[in-house]
């Protein structure tokens, strides 16, 4: 099946779920399995659209993974390896090839933002959500949300120190970071341990809707990329990069599962958001769906 009709048959199957009135929650949160980025952001641009047309369609909270890619946003400015002779933008296949050696694949997408390492033992959360129903005012309300569930997420497992970055700071990248002093590596700014993008349909949050959403670095491996790109355009020197499972390690406790950081995501969400409610999670396989578990 070629990328096109993944992408069309993904959108159907979603596209139903939210129309199904019968549905008692406001917001569906789905487990969508491994997906590539490429393969995930048209299928949220088209439910985007679709919700902005169908207003009484169903919020969605989006769970995924994806394999272990670099992707290049649509920031060319900060688009960058630390190897100086990789240079995507003279000639991609060079740069596929390297990547693909160190077990990476190597993409440039018009995903907002700019170089991002996106791979296994991330916390990978979507929500696609009209911004009257998940009360966000504007942009960066709305991106200031997203820093917000991951810091609940962060607290479920105790670590009370996390920070979220000043969201009237504009010149700050950090999103959601542990303090220099909470690690023992020498980091100037702190170490990130989550990172976020929304995009949005319009301007007019009575009818705008709010889309692809954030990245939380949950275990030891969710880091392995950023040893090629600077994380937000920072220097290591400047901003390192951690996970709540190293921050864990670090402070004597070895008590982390994947399955907690997922869990812990719905009520994360429907604090932020405001939800009564939401669905329990679906895991979608194909065209088959199930319910495996209650958040």
């Amino acid at each position: 099946m070629n990328l096109e009709d993944k992408t069309n048959e993904l959108f159907e199957q979603l596209r139903e779920m939210i129309s199904n009135q019968a549905e008692e929650s406001r917001m569906i949160a789905v487990d969508l399995g491994e997906l590539r980025y490429d393969e995930i952001f048209p299928v949220e641009q088209m439910l985007a659209k679709y919700k902005t047309e169908n207003p009484e369609a169903k919020d969605l909270l989006l769970m995924m993974n994806h394999p272990p890619t670099i992707d290049f946003g649509r920031r060319p400015e900060n688009n960058r390896f630390f190897d100086n002779s990789l240079q995507p933008y003279d000639d991609i296949n060079p740069v596929v090839e390297k990547m693909k050696q160190k077990g990476i694949h190597f993409s440039l997408s018009q995903r907002p933002g700019g170089p991002v390492y996106l791979g296994p033992g991330q916390l990978v959360v979507h929500p696609v959500v009209n911004c009257y129903n998940a009360n966000v005012k504007d942009m960066a309300d709305g991106q200031h949300k997203l820093d917000l569930i991951m810091k609940e997420i962060v607290n479920y497992f105790g670590i009370n120190d996390v920070k979220v970055k000043d969201p009237l700071a504009t010149g700050d990248k950090r999103d959601i970071y542990m303090p220099p002093e909470a690690l023992p590596a020498d980091a100037e700014l702190g170490h990130k341990i989550g990172s976020k993008i929304a995009a949005f349909t319009g301007l007019d949050p009575r009818t705008s809707v709010m889309y692809n959403g954030f990245t939380l670095f949950a275990s030891n491996n969710s880091t392995y990329g950023f040893e090629h790109i600077p994380a937000c355009g920072y220097e290591k020197e400047q901003l390192g990069v951690t996970s709540i499972q190293e921050v864990l390690e670090h402070r004597g406790s070895h008590y982390f599962t994947f399955e907690d950081a997922k869990k812990a995501a719905i009520p994360a969400v429907q604090k932020v958001f405001g939800y009564s409610s939401i669905s329990p999670i679906i895991m979608l396989k194909g065209n088959e769906m199930e319910v495996p578990y209650n958040a």
